[in-house]
């Protein structure tokens, strides 16, 4: 996927790597709320400071609040 003049965008798995490089286990928490992102994060690296709420239809919310 790219825009007019400017640099590709990362794909999901790009950005889900992304996520998980900054995301250090002892001081963050990761929250995911749709089915292929949650997926893929838990496929690339489940630890312990993330939450997959695959098919909560929006459930996610009140954890992030």
């Amino acid at each position: 996927v790219s825009r007019s003049g400017a640099t590709p965008l990362p794909s999901r798995q790009e950005a889900l790597q992304r996520v998980i490089a900054h995301t250090p286990v002892d001081s963050t928490v990761v929250l995911a709320s749709t089915g292929f992102c949650g997926r893929e994060l838990y496929a690339l690296d489940d630890r312990p400071n993330q939450l997959y709420m695959v098919g909560s239809m929006g459930c996610l919310t009140p954890f992030a609040a």
